[in-house]
């Protein structure tokens, strides 16, 4: 979905439902039977808004949830995210930026085994764009 509120402001959503399904040939030796393949989410949500501030300022924050992975040996949690944006172009040529990403939580699973997980850490950081 995506709607325009005003002028200067937009709504964004969306919703992804993903449904995996494999069966292993005839004569397979995977005794698995596929499920590594299919260890991933089944749901994730997105929510966006975006707004043109005075000053040449804009402001961008999105949410989305990304439901859990079931698989048995790579269980990882759901979890919920926000990412916040702040950027000032002083000029159509210039933007200057600071974004914070995963701003919920000190870090979240994204995959991989509970032995060798790396959590997805927050993140804050800044840009400069030169367009030409």
């Amino acid at each position: 979905m995506d709607y325009r509120a005003t002028d200067k402001g937009r709504l964004q959503a969306g919703f992804t439902e993903l449904e995996v399904n494999i069966w292993p040939k005839a004569g397979s030796t995977d005794t698995t039977h596929g499920a590594a393949e299919a260890a991933d989410w089944h749901h994730q949500l997105y929510l966006r808004s975006s707004l043109d501030l005075p000053g040449h300022l804009q402001f961008d924050a999105t949410f989305r949830y990304i439901s859990s992975i079931d698989n048995p040996n790579d269980a990882v949690p759901d979890y919920e995210e926000l990412d916040l944006r702040l950027a000032w172009s002083p000029t159509p040529n210039l933007e200057i930026s600071i974004v914070g990403q995963n701003l919920l939580h000190d870090y979240h699973f994204e995959f991989g085994n509970s032995v060798n997980r790396q959590g997805i850490e927050r993140g804050v950081y800044g840009t400069v764009a030169w367009r030409f």
